[in-house]
């Protein structure tokens, strides 16, 4: 095999070496990358799960808030003036209180939404590093193929440059002999 040949081969098998070694890092990075993006989701998740029981608490209280409305508003129809008064204050107060528990949920709601849509937008990033991550898996697969062959090509040419290089020796004793065997038929 021509010495110009061998250095192209491990020319060949460096590049390959490169590539699989590129590879395996993307490879890497991408785990990484899903494993942050899933610890993202399970926050998210759980920030949703809190602001969903913050809701059923709120709106629980609204409930409570809103049978004391129905009751005093019973009750102030039955007190006298001078109390109707001090009952009426108190269901308006009732009544801010309830308005603003219900802004509350409204908030919670719209943040509820949005981590939802967080979450969506996590899934559908997921799926895309999934894909690419499979795509980066059978690029690896191939490379690590190629890499095999040009390997198993490197070693054939090593084997046949070991070869030619034995015969070389071979003949070159072959000629010495030869020469040594005519100096010596000279000589005589």
């Amino acid at each position: 095999v021509a010495p110009g040949k061998t250095n192209l081969i491990v020319k060949s098998v460096n590049e390959k070496t490169n590539e699989v070694v590129a590879l395996e890092a993307t490879v890497s990075n991408n785990i990484g990358n899903i494993e942050r993006i899933r610890s993202e989701i399970n926050d998210e998740t759980n920030r949703a799960e809190e602001i969903a029981a913050q809701i059923k608490a709120r709106s629980e209280r609204v409930a409570e808030l809103d049978a004391k409305c129905e009751e005093l508003e019973k009750n102030a129809a039955t007190v006298a003036t001078g109390e109707a008064s001090d009952v009426e204050s108190e269901i308006d107060a009732i009544r801010i209180s309830e308005r603003v528990a219900e802004d509350d949920i409204a908030k919670l709601r719209i943040a509820m939404s949005a981590s939802e849509a967080e979450i969506a937008g996590f899934d559908a990033r997921r799926a895309d590093v999934e894909a690419e991550l499979e795509t980066r898996e059978t690029e690896l697969s191939e490379s690590k193929k190629k890499f095999a062959v040009v390997r198993e090509d490197y070693e054939d040419a090593q084997e046949k440059c070991a070869s030619a290089e034995n015969q070389l020796r071979g003949f070159e004793l072959k000629n010495k002999s030869r020469s040594e065997r005519f100096e010596s038929l000279r000589a005589q």
